[in-house]
């Protein structure tokens, strides 16, 4: 069973994949948005290339957000 204070820490790592997970999948779904007002990074858009040809979880819009939902029930399921 872990502790109170684990359960905090826990939930703040989780809080920050979420905010990270967030941030790419506006990057990548908008990057032609971005890419207009010059908000684009080159090492952005290789190390996110690279996952997409390895992974490639970025094909269609609801796999994201499918495994964002995913991740979401497992880590509530964890907590209680």
């Amino acid at each position: 069973m872990l502790g109170e204070d684990d359960l905090r820490d826990l939930e703040k790592i989780m809080e920050f994949m979420r905010a990270v997970f967030v941030l790419i999948y506006n990057y990548w779904f908008h990057h032609s948005f971005l890419q207009e007002y010059d908000l684009v990074y080159s090492t952005v858009d290789t190390i996110l290339m690279n996952f997409h040809q390895r992974q490639a979880c970025f094909h269609i819009h609801f796999t994201p957000k499918t495994l964002a939902v995913i991740l979401l029930i497992l880590i509530r399921n964890q907590m209680n």
